[in-house]
């Protein structure tokens, strides 16, 4: 005899915040990044690592949020990198870097 098994989920209504076009008219494109890649995050970010390390090894790496911020900033640079490196030898010279690192890294040519 097979049983089966259906679940429900519990869903809820999202209930969103007023969305104004005209409060982000002047955003820059860095400013759409920080809404997501806030503090909150990283100090997040930084709690779980610290409690995973005390969890795997006994001992906290007490890894701070502007760590985190650090090392997340670092990855996306390296893969801005790779992609402009890409970009670069596939299309030549004349591929531009992408406006992320130009803008959070102020970088506006890898090929130097």
């Amino acid at each position: 005899m097979e049983i089966l098994l259906v679940i429900y989920p519990s869903v809820t209504n999202f209930i969103g915040s007023s969305d104004d076009v005209d409060t982000r008219a002047d955003w820059k494109p860095t400013d759409y990044v920080q809404m997501y890649l806030n503090k909150p995050l990283f100090a997040h970010i930084s709690e779980c690592t610290n409690v995973m390390s005390v969890a795997a090894k006994g001992k906290s790496l007490n890894t701070t949020p502007a760590e985190i911020e650090c090392f997340i900033g670092a990855a996306l640079f390296i893969l801005c990198h790779v992609s402009v490196t890409f970009l670069l030898e596939c299309f030549g010279r004349e591929a531009s870097v992408c406006w992320y690192c130009q803008k959070l890294f102020h970088v506006t040519d890898f090929s130097k």
